[in-house]
């Protein structure tokens, strides 16, 4: 399941950053999906190296982010959501920093599958990176959400 999910997350990714149309609905549920299904990945100890993208393709990416998201790019976030005593420490969370970063951990080995590469090796590559790529993930579906569901007049 979380092949998929991260493969239609990936695709409408690249889509965005060719120029072409992508709507905050889509990549709001493409991403719930994959982080569902990444709720299934097992801890593992090892993986196989896939190459990262690089600079430009990232660059290109957050570029076609920052238009689709526009001012919901900057959003507050509390640093320890879990600290009810006191007052809670905030954090500027940047959503076109965190989508190129959950798209950085998973398209490496993403395109590795597209071309052959084991399974587990992949699935070991989200495994390991999930913890990062899945903060990012929280943050960004609040964002999004927020987007889709109750847009600014």
């Amino acid at each position: 399941m979380i092949v998929a999910a991260v493969d239609r997350l990936c695709r409408l990714l690249e889509t965005l950053a060719r120029g072409e149309a992508v709507s905050s609905r889509a990549l709001l549920a493409a991403l719930a999906h994959v982080y569902a299904a990444s709720c299934e990945l097992e801890a593992v100890v090892a993986v196989g190296e896939f190459e990262a993208i690089d600079a430009s393709e990232r660059s290109a990416l957050e570029h076609a982010l920052a238009g689709l998201v526009g001012q919901a790019r900057l959003y507050w976030v509390a640093l320890d959501c879990t600290a009810l005593h006191g007052k809670p420490e905030l954090g500027c969370g940047d959503l076109v920093d965190d989508l190129a970063d959950i798209y950085a951990d998973l398209a490496p080995a993403w395109r590795a599958q597209r071309r052959g590469a084991a399974l587990a090796d992949v699935l070991g590559s989200w495994s390991v990176s999930a913890d990062h790529w899945r903060r990012h993930a929280i943050d960004a579906l609040g964002v999004l959400h927020r987007l889709v569901h109750d847009p600014a007049p």
